[in-house]
């Protein structure tokens, strides 16, 4: 798949993006697998999993960039930045959206 430039943004940015989305499906599809490989088969539409897994992905990337903004070089402070990042994602499931 060609990656396509948006604005100003560079070829690898979008390679870079293609690659999150990536991830973020493969995520989703181990939240909803489970243990049991006999088990039912995730939906690629589990909105629930992916929900979870892009938040996961968009913390985890906040937290790169504000490391790499502060100029620091100790990976301790990118762990405490993601982990702060992380502590901060709320996820409430409403059971009236169930279906």
């Amino acid at each position: 798949m060609p990656y396509v430039p948006i604005g100003n943004a560079s070829a690898l940015a979008g390679a870079v993006q293609n690659r999150i989305v990536a991830l973020g499906d493969r995520f989703a599809l181990e939240f909803v697998e489970g243990d049991d490989p006999d088990g039912p088969q995730p939906r690629r539409t589990d909105l629930d999993a992916s929900l979870a897994a892009f938040a996961f992905l968009a913390a985890v990337q906040v937290a790169v960039r504000a490391w790499c903004a502060s100029d620091s070089t100790d990976p301790a402070d990118l762990v405490a930045t993601a982990l702060h990042c992380l502590d901060s994602i709320v996820i409430e499931r409403n059971p009236a959206h169930r279906a």
